[in-house]
């Protein structure tokens, strides 16, 4: 009875890895206008059980943008490099036809050609939104939400927050005690379709201002080995939080500033109380 030839090759992890990145990039970014920071894609990514690093992101869609120039096929998405002040932040979007960008350096890699613009319509031509759609833009109903956020107590913000946890897919979620938290307000399990356990760190704060950068590193000396911190807060951050959140030569920091965690809630439908007042 003659054997069964079996291949001997096996699947690349790398290559894999960036057609998961791929596939989740096209689902995370439908429905989305313009270019979107690596913060939000990434988070964006998680909502889709992929963990990545903004290295890998930029990795495969250079990879990608490579293999379709080379089979003459329309590209899907775009990289590009702005500067925040000091802050180099790498952009995503799926729109085409203009440079893209060297993540490190910012130079430019190869231009594409750019997609011929068509002339205006009499139907396109600076169509004004009606006083009620004004009314009910995504904007305005994340400010409105980070307005109720405000009025809840810190303990039950956290409640919101540790609920949208669960809503992301974090298993094992734990709040901490409410004294000598050492930074650390809630714990838990990013699971990754069951093939990585990421622990994951989460400090919560319901300010009106900004998180300065003594609370970031608070959070960053409360992670133990192999630990990721995320920072919630209804304000923003000050550029020194975000520059300890970014160090270079520390272990990143996700911060997810007011009109981002409204976002979220409203995305996964996240309830302010846990039941009827």
């Amino acid at each position: 009875m003659r054997a069964t030839r079996r291949s001997s090759a096996t699947a690349d992890p790398s290559r894999l890895l960036k057609e998961r990145i791929l596939a989740a990039l096209e689902l995370a970014l439908q429905g989305t206008e313009g270019p979107q920071r690596m913060v939000d894609v990434l988070r964006r990514l998680h909502a889709h059980s992929v963990e990545a690093m903004a290295s890998e992101v930029v990795s495969a869609i250079q990879a990608d943008r490579e293999q379709r120039a080379g089979e003459g096929v329309p590209q899907r998405f775009t990289l590009k490099v702005t500067r925040n002040r000091r802050l180099q932040e790498v952009l995503i979007s799926r729109a085409d036809g203009v440079a893209a960008l060297s993540p490190v350096e910012g130079r430019v890699l190869r231009k594409t050609p750019a997609t011929p613009e068509r002339a205006p319509t009499p139907s396109s031509e600076k169509k004004l939104p009606s006083p009620e759609r004004q009314r009910s833009t995504p904007k305005s109903q994340h400010t409105t939400m980070v307005k109720h956020l405000l009025k809840l107590s810190p303990t039950a913000f956290e409640g919101v927050i540790e609920r949208l946890l669960v809503a992301l897919g974090v298993q094992e979620v734990v709040r901490t005690p409410p004294t000598n938290d050492a930074g650390v307000d809630v714990r838990g399990v990013l699971v990754i379709e069951e093939l990585m356990r990421v622990r994951v760190a989460v400090q919560v704060k319901r300010y009106a201002g900004n998180v300065s950068r003594p609370d970031v590193q608070k959070l960053r000396g409360s992670l133990s080995h192999g630990e990721v911190g995320w920072f919630f807060t209804t304000g923003g951050y000050s550029d020194g939080a975000r520059a300890e959140a970014q160090a270079h030569d520390r272990q990143p920091i996700s911060l997810i500033a007011g009109l981002e965690v409204a976002e979220l809630l409203i995305k996964y439908g996240v309830a302010l109380s846990e039941g009827p007042a």
